[in-house]
């Protein structure tokens, strides 16, 4: 499960990836991360970096996306991703 916030001002793209996995029988893995990018234009270039540690997250270097409305679509190594805006609320009412 991933939960994703972001924000847009001033020519910036700047959020939060709270990522949890669960597998039965193991404990949870929470990864968490950061990430600031420059808008050009509709899309945006941005780095992600662990909370933790501050270091960066190689297998995702350099991000590109694009936000539109309530949406951001993420184009990774393993593909394009699309996440919508939504609260803690919504996810728990789904």
């Amino acid at each position: 499960m991933t939960f994703i916030e972001w924000k847009q001002a001033n020519g910036r793209v700047s959020g939060t990836v709270h990522k949890v996995s669960y597998k039965l029988g193991e404990e949870s893995e929470d990864d968490r991360s950061y990430f600031d990018g420059v808008l050009d234009g509709e899309n945006f270039t941005l780095q992600l970096k662990r909370f933790i540690i501050s270091q960066d997250v190689p297998e995702a270097q350099p991000i590109k996306g694009e936000p539109k409305d309530d949406h951001l679509k993420l184009f990774l190594r393993s593909g394009q991703q699309e996440y919508r805006r939504a609260t803690m609320v919504d996810f728990v009412d789904m």
